[in-house]
Parts: C-alpha cells; sequence; structure tokens
C-alpha cells in the first residue's frame, strides 16, 4: 500500500507558506516521489531510471508531441525518384538478376502556408524548394554460378533542381518539367575494377497529350563529364546523352525506351521496358509485372565498354517511371 500525492503549498526558508512551486521542483519532486515508490512484492522493484524517465515524459508531453511533428514533417519530404523494380533472365549464360532502388528528399521542405515575400525573396524561396537530393542503386546479380556472385552495383548519389512544370517554355506539349543538377556513378570496386564519373546534366520533360489518358513523354538527359579519370573513353560507348521515350498510361501499357549512341562507330545501347499494373489482374495487388530488354554496351558501368548482346528479363516493379516522368 502506498499513497502519492504532489502539493500545491510549500513553505520556505523563512517558515511561510506559498501556493505557487515552480515547474522544475515540482518535476523533481515528482521524480524522488517515484523513484522510492513502492510495489507489492510479486510486482518487482522498478530501477530508478526507469521512474526518472517516466516521470520526465509525464511532465512534459508537448516534446514528444513536437518530436513527431517533426518525424512526420522530415517523411513528408522524402518521394520516389527512378523505377524500382527486380527482374531476372538475362541470356541464360548465365541467368542474371537485376534490381533498382531510388528515392529522393526535398532538402528544403515548404512551409503548408508559405509566407507572402514579395520579388526576389519569393522567387528564391521558390527556388530552394526545388532542390533535390536523389539516391539510386542498380544491381546485377549472377544467379546461376555456383557462388551467386553480384557482378556490378552502381551507386549514383545526386543533387538537382527540379521542377514539374515549367511556365515560361511555351510549345506543342501538354506540360514540360525541368531537371538540372549534379550527379556522382562509381561501382565501389578497386583497382583494374573501379569506375567512376561526375557529371552536369539539364534534363527537360516534355509531355505530349492528357496525363489521364495514353500519352507521350520524351526526356533527353544531356550531361557533360566534369571527371572521368578512371574510364576515360566512356564518351565512345555512352556519348552525352540518355534519350528517355515512354508511351502509355500509369494505369494501363508503359513502353519505355533509353537509348544511348556512343560518340565512336556502333557503338551505343537501348533498354525497353514494358509495364503493365497488376491491379487489373489482382485488384489487391499493388505492383506491375515488368518485362526488360536490353541490347549493347553498358549493361553494367563495369563493362561499359563490352558490347552485352541481347538480354531479356522478367519481373516485376514496385514504382514505374510515370511515377516521375509522367
Amino acid at each position: 500500500r502506498c499513497r502519492f500525492a504532489l502539493r500545491g503549498n510549500s513553505t520556505n526558508s523563512r517558515g511561510e507558506n506559498s501556493s505557487i512551486v515552480k515547474p522544475h521542483l515540482a518535476q523533481q519532486s515528482l521524480i524522488i516521489s517515484i523513484g522510492f515508490f513502492r510495489f507489492p512484492k510479486n510486482y518487482g522493484a522498478p530501477r530508478l531510471e526507469e521512474a526518472v524517465a517516466w516521470a520526465r515524459r509525464a511532465t512534459r508531453p508537448e516534446k514528444a508531441s513536437s518530436k513527431t511533428e517533426l518525424i512526420d514533417r522530415i517523411l513528408s519530404g522524402l518521394s520516389t525518384y527512378e523505377p524500382i523494380y527486380f527482374v531476372a533472365g538475362g541470356d541464360l549464360s548465365p541467368v542474371t538478376a537485376k534490381f533498382q532502388l531510388s528515392g529522393q528528399y526535398r532538402v528544403v521542405l515548404r512551409p503548408e502556408q508559405p509566407p507572402k515575400v514579395p520579388g526576389l525573396l519569393d522567387d528564391l524561396d521558390r527556388f530552394f524548394g526545388d532542390i533535390y537530393l536523389g539516391y539510386t542503386q542498380t544491381s546485377t546479380w549472377e544467379l546461376s554460378t555456383p557462388s551467386a556472385p553480384f557482378l556490378d552495383t552502381t551507386f549514383r548519389p545526386a543533387v538537382y533542381y527540379y521542377d514539374g512544370q515549367v511556365d515560361w517554355l511555351p510549345g506543342p506539349w501538354q506540360r514540360v518539367g525541368l531537371q538540372s543538377g549534379f550527379e556522382h556513378e562509381s561501382n565501389g570496386q578497386s583497382g583494374r575494377d573501379s569506375r567512376s564519373l561526375n557529371i552536369f546534366f539539364v534534363r527537360p520533360i516534355f509531355t505530349f497529350g492528357s496525363e489521364d489518358h495514353y500519352h507521350l513523354t520524351v526526356a533527353p538527359k544531356i550531361y557533360a563529364y566534369l571527371e572521368k579519370s578512371e574510364n576515360g573513353d566512356i564518351p565512345d560507348y555512352r556519348g552525352y546523352v540518355d534519350l528517355l521515350v515512354k508511351f502509355g498510361k500509369l494505369e494501363g501499357f508503359e513502353l519505355t525506351a533509353i537509348l544511348r549512341k556512343g560518340t565512336k562507330k556502333a557503338y551505343g545501347s537501348a533498354q525497353i521496358d514494358l509495364t503493365y499494373p497488376v491491379a487489373l489482374l489482382a485488384s489487391r495487388l499493388g505492383a506491375f509485372l515488368q518485362v526488360q530488354y536490353f541490347y549493347g554496351y553498358g549493361d553494367t558501368l563495369l563493362q561499359y565498354d563490352r558490347n552485352a548482346g541481347s538480354q531479356l528479363r522478367a519481373g516485376v516493379m514496385i514504382v514505374p517511371y510515370g511515377t516521375f516522368f509522367p
């Protein structure tokens, strides 16, 4: 049995009664009282630090609320970027799987009700609100070899500006977006297998037709190499443009092609993805059936100068191209 109460009256050093207890003194009294609180024998005595932690949470509930709001606000800056998928197949000698993870984070989170700042400050607020950190990781996995090693993994962190609706570029398109920034690409290996490059890129995104129906998207990624010392001849095989062309709609078939043309001979590559939402076949599933075909040079960054021939893979796409490229 026990009895506990936090009284509002106290006596100061001069023996006078006071009805005001300072918040920090009240908290300390609560902590001390709980720390020496007696429980029944079959309950077990709690550790003092657990009682102190409980008391602090009880006397400062607003802290938990503010932390929750901060976490929610941070998570609101996360979004999808490039496709997320898993496919397997290849030329069957060996059988390979290829999977990709990707995401982006808005660096400066815009307030729900942005302040009305006139002129240049308003423009700066909108600009910095469109700065993103992006990350994409693509791995190729040999499934049919005895130890099933990873053939290569490419890491692509990036920082860029992205505006999904550019008003100052009129034309025959339904709408046009703009992405521009810096990207690093490497495979994390050392010695002769090390591959690394840094680029500055600009990518306009043109959308023709209504996005609610079948429409066409053209998004050329135009880039300049800032550093490519470990693979100085990579422009011969990759060139300076990744041309993305997509036709379809998110609630139906989507056909996406990524085309590259090297600066020498017939070097280059083509990757074609066909997706179809599983939800149209099974309403409780939200993924996309995917068939991927690759032909040419650079199926992996490690083998950018080797002709991979024809690679046909099939699998599941979780995040389609249409989430970033309308």
